[in-house]
């Protein structure tokens, strides 16, 4: 298995069974190293977000600052991004995951990550990120709709609010107020 892990002339899709297994059935001393070299090393991206999972299981702490730098290098593949930032709120105490993702939702950052950093923040219960998730809310339309800041704000604000039927915010219409006057009301009983 460690060797078909690096191997590139196996199929990525065997290295990368290969590599849930090691982390799933391996002792951490041993999955550790491979798991490691597999996040940092030259790998394409659904190796190294099958290594993302390994590293949550491991609880391989010391790949904190990798993970952080994989969610803020551009043109890493989303789906890398999201398992990294995934793996990273999952390890980090909870001070840095804060940190990180209203680092992450700031508007100045570019749509998809912004859009991963709300589900995260929305999932793990951060409601310090309502001042930033609102702003998404009046956002205009993406040309691909994959990754729309107005839907992603809204299923976190739901989530954040435990209101899984929202309050009546429409993407569509961007009628944020909904929300707005929502969180004015109920920000500290909910």
């Amino acid at each position: 298995m460690l060797k078909i892990v690096h191997n590139k002339k196996w199929d990525w899709l065997v290295r990368e069974k290969a590599l849930v297994a090691i982390s799933e059935h391996g002792p951490a001393d041993q999955a550790g190293p491979v798991l490691r070299k597999a996040l940092t090393g030259p790998n394409d991206a659904m190796l190294r977000m099958a290594a993302t999972w390994g590293v949550v299981r491991h609880r391989l702490i010391d790949m904190l600052p990798e993970l952080e730098r994989i969610t803020r290098t551009e043109n890493e593949e989303d789906f890398l991004v999201g398992a990294a930032l995934r793996a990273f709120v999952a390890l980090a105490d909870q001070r840095d995951t804060e940190r990180l993702l209203l680092q992450l939702l700031n508007p100045k950052e570019n749509r998809i990550l912004r859009c991963i950093a709300a589900d995260a923040a929305g999932s793990a219960g951060y409601r310090s990120a309502v001042p930033l998730l609102l702003p998404m809310l009046d956002e205009p339309a993406p040309v691909i709709a994959r990754y729309d800041p107005r839907i992603t704000a809204d299923h976190a604000l739901r989530i954040l609010a435990k209101l899984p039927n929202g309050v009546g915010y429409e993407p569509a219409r961007r009628n944020s107020d909904t929300w707005r006057t929502w969180w004015a009301k109920n920000a500290k009983s909910s």
